[in-house]
């Protein structure tokens, strides 16, 4: 973790305390759905070893309630784990945006002379969000994957301790793309927030400066800048979007490659 994230966790940190309970109680939650996701294996090996591999189903009635069971206390726990996490949101993106707004009534006027009112409108309710989201289903993708790597190779040890090894050794090669991906996808989503950004902008300039543009007569000229500006946030979103399906293909790849 570099300086300029440390800096950013320090940050968000007082946002984030507030709601200390449903942080930490989604984490919990993420990590008890991971447990029974992990506890599926199982029954598929006793299912295949003892009622198709022993051609019997003397125990199918326990196999059946106990199968149940798991199924039903996921459901449980997934819901108060999705119902904290957008709870975690929306209340990170309010308090964010209520601090953004009251700080920009402290800013002198000339800061708004500088810059363009629909970038300022932009960037503070898309960054508010994109915070939101991260805190809380970018937190979770992060303790749902890695609690069920680790829950399934003790799992996968407790099987085959060969297999494990495998597995394990194919973990850093698939960490080192994440890390890679992950730069790239960071900056592109940022250069698409701030092309958004840029847009808002050129249509709220369009909308409060109409009776300048028409005297002016540069309508033709706003419209080429503002399909300029689209052309780019197009290009921007499609190679965005081609990384993220690359990065899941690759990722698929490793696991195929695990499996072989």
């Amino acid at each position: 973790m570099n300086k300029k994230e440390k800096m950013s966790f320090k940050v968000l940190w007082p946002f984030v305390r507030r709601y200390k309970k449903i942080f930490i109680r989604m984490i919990i939650f993420g990590i008890l759905v991971t447990t029974f996701d992990s506890i599926y294996p199982l029954f598929n090996r006793y299912a295949i070893n003892h009622f198709i591999g022993e051609g019997t189903v003397d125990t199918l009635a326990v196999f059946i309630a106990l199968f149940g069971a798991v199924i039903l206390a996921q459901s449980v726990v997934d819901y108060f784990n999705v119902n904290d996490c957008a709870k975690m949101e929306m209340y990170m993106d309010r308090d964010l945006r209520n601090s953004a707004f009251s700080h920009l009534q402290t800013v002198s006027m000339s800061y708004f002379n500088q810059n363009n009112v629909g970038y300022i409108h932009a960037r503070v309710m898309s960054d508010s969000g994109k915070i939101g989201e991260m805190i809380a289903w970018r937190m979770m993708d992060i303790v749902w994957g890695g609690s069920y790597i680790l829950q399934s190779l003790i799992v996968i040890t407790f099987i085959n301790f060969r297999l494990a090894l495998i597995l394990l050794a194919v973990i850093p090669f698939a960490l080192l793309i994440i890390i890679f991906f992950q730069k790239k996808l960071k900056k592109l989503n940022h250069g698409v927030r701030e092309q958004n950004a840029r847009i808002t902008a050129d249509i709220n300039e369009g909308i409060t400066g109409v009776k300048t543009i028409r005297t002016l007569a540069i309508e033709d000229k706003k419209q080429n800048e503002f399909y300029g500006e689209t052309l780019i946030m197009r290009r921007l979103s499609v190679r965005t979007s081609h990384y993220s399906a690359l990065f899941a293909a690759v990722i698929g790849l490793i696991s195929a490659l695990a499996y072989l």
